[in-house]
């Protein structure tokens, strides 16, 4: 990844060894870049090319050995493969299970309770001696 400034990279991506995530090109005497958009939960595999100005959107997966030409755009949540890379029909392991309102509910409640703690362990410990 030569210009990091380039790229960006959403939450819990993965790219695997070897990958190679490439913002400029020599094309025809001309030098050419774009940026390069890694959507979150996006995963490129091991020894998979991605050229300029693509954008992978969140959940897609670019297989090994794969080459995104440059200006693609993968849509969310699918599969592609190849040299050029191409989408396949193959389905995803397992799409992502969005959190429950219960779980939600539960890390604000946990959240709120952590901060009553703090703020009374604070007031303790600030209060005038006897």
């Amino acid at each position: 990844m030569p210009e990091k400034n380039f790229v960006t990279i959403g939450d819990e991506a993965i790219l695997n060894v070897g990958a190679c995530v490439q913002t400029h090109s020599q094309e025809d005497g001309a030098f050419k870049s774009d940026h390069i958009v890694i959507g979150h939960g996006v995963t490129i595999g091991p020894r998979a090319f991605v050229h300029y100005g693509v954008t992978l959107h969140e959940g897609a997966v670019l297989d090994a050995d794969s080459f995104l030409m440059k200006g693609q755009e993968v849509p969310a949540y699918t599969r592609w493969r190849g040299n050029p890379a191409a989408e396949t029909r193959e389905p995803l392991a397992a799409l992502p299970v969005p959190a429950s309102a219960a779980v939600k509910v539960a890390v604000v409640a946990v959240a709120v309770l952590v901060a009553m703690a703090v703020y009374a362990g604070l007031a303790v410990a600030l209060a005038p001696g006897p």
